[in-house]
């Protein structure tokens, strides 16, 4: 008999084992599976939506508060075993989902996308049936976005040049420290606020993952690595503060991003939900790896 309930953290092994088995593409190792669901403030216990048989896991819907869009929720990961599909079960699962995101007064739902901790910005392309199975959810496209590979090996990564230049200029390019993360932090919630969370989990890592500029002791600039879907090699986010774009600054502290995760041993460096796909390629080869499709379905009018 196949029975519903919530996703709790005695059932991690086991949920992480049916992600694994459901999906093509992005497994997860047991640190990233709880990076995306136990980790995250936005994923509440009653968002965690599962689908039993007696006492194994076959199908989980992870709902999250946060999404792009105001008044939006977001299903942020959910699969159903091969073995038990086409029996309804991922429909009840997106069913409850939809029910709870009323309650917190959704007007729609996304897939995928959660910034700041998110696996996929949509519905890869590849995944033909479980784009047969949102449509059929009566979910809606709306748009397209890419992720980029990096190939770190060969890949010009060179940048003391333009960090002399900058510096001729009152530009100081520089890593973050514990000492200017309070001028980062201010400069994001003005210029760049949808990253400030985001940003945060940089702080942690050793060396931290951010990259800034800074003209007359205020940042102007950022680039991070290592801020979501930690230990992958992603890449992100970055900005710079419009009065001061033109000037190679963002090249600079892209370039310093990938250097570090080749340091780190890495080979390809991911550069996620990409919208200059032309600045990526012309400054570091990258090339599209993968396309996603964005989804949204309406719950209330």
């Amino acid at each position: 008999m196949i029975t519903y309930g919530y996703l709790d953290t005695d059932q991690q092994s086991d949920a992480l084992a049916l992600w694994n088995a459901s999906v093509e593409f992005d497994r997860m190792t047991a640190a990233l599976f709880d990076e995306k669901v136990f980790e995250d403030d936005a994923v509440e216990r009653r968002l965690r939506f599962a689908a039993m048989y007696g006492d194994r896991t076959i199908g989980i819907a992870i709902g999250s508060t946060r999404s792009p869009r105001t008044n939006c929720g977001c299903i942020k990961l959910f699969c159903v075993h091969p073995d038990f599909r086409r029996q309804g079960i991922g429909t009840e699962l997106v069913r409850r989902a939809e029910s709870a995101f009323r309650t917190f007064g959704h007007v729609a739902v996304r897939l995928g996308e959660s910034p700041p901790n998110y696996l996929q910005p949509g519905i890869d392309i590849r995944s033909t049936d479980t784009l047969a199975f949102v449509d059929a959810c009566g979910f809606s496209r709306f748009g397209e976005t890419q992720n980029l590979d990096v190939n770190l090996t060969s890949a010009e990564l060179e940048t003391e040049h333009d960090v002399q230049r900058l510096a001729q200029e009152g530009i100081r390019v520089e890593r973050a420290s514990m000492e200017t993360r309070g001028v980062a932090q201010d400069f994001l919630k003005d210029a760049f606020p949808a990253w400030v969370d985001e940003i945060a989990p940089t702080f942690e890592n050793t060396p931290t993952s951010l990259h800034i500029a800074t003209c007359s002791a205020q940042v102007v600039a950022f680039a991070a690595y290592d801020a979501n879907n930690i230990g992958r090699g992603w890449f992100g986010p970055m900005g710079t503060q419009p009065s001061y774009r033109g000037r190679g600054i963002g090249k600079v502290l892209l370039k310093r991003c990938l250097a570090d995760l080749l340091r780190q041993g890495r080979t390809t460096a991911t550069i996620p939900w990409v919208g200059p796909v032309d600045f990526y390629s012309k400054t570091v080869g990258a090339v599209v790896s993968r396309t996603f499709i964005r989804f949204e379905k309406l719950i209330r009018q």
